[in-house]
């Protein structure tokens, strides 16, 4: 099962074909903004203290075996959307550290493996891609992922999704 988080809109989103058993979210309806308030790290449940249908994405995570990102890139980074979806996932991860690759990253909830893949359109130059590599093998590294890669497409239809 997949976790697809995108920022499509209806015409784009027609081009994809989803697999039913996938989750999908998309960005442009209401998210609201992660409030720091590090509940989703203090409780068991890896839950957000915002009871919206995004409250529990740590625990789908939990048991999705990939998460496939497709966003519009916003200079070097994802789409504000797609951002403020991300970092509802927190709670994947516990509120302490371990040193990893050499720097400090979050100890795991969960003990399944997950494949990143992550999909940009949009405008892109060398200096964009070079921001983009830094952001996702950081998002890699610090949630642990097994696997990742990184397409940056000029049609949506390139997106293959199996």
């Amino acid at each position: 099962m997949k976790l697809i988080i995108h920022d499509l809109d209806k015409e784009n989103v027609d081009k994809i074909k989803f697999n039913y058993m996938d989750i999908v979210i998309d960005s442009s309806k209401c998210v609201h903004n992660c409030i720091g308030c590090l509940n989703c790290f203090k409780n068991k449940s890896g839950n957000c203290r915002i009871l919206d249908d995004y409250y529990n994405l740590g625990r789908i995570l939990s048991v999705v075996d990939e998460l496939i990102i497709i966003s519009k890139s916003r200079y070097g980074c994802y789409s504000s959307n797609v951002k403020k979806v991300l970092e509802r996932i927190i709670g994947y991860a516990q509120m302490n550290f371990e040193v990893r690759k050499g720097r400090m990253r979050h100890r795991f909830r969960y003990n399944n493996k997950i494949k990143l893949s992550t999909y940009f359109y949009g405008n892109y130059d060398s200096n964009t891609k070079k921001c983009v590599y830094n952001l996702v093998n950081n998002n890699n590294d610090n949630l642990c992922f097994y696997e990742h890669t990184i397409k940056f497409i000029s049609d949506i239809g390139e997106i293959c999704i199996q």
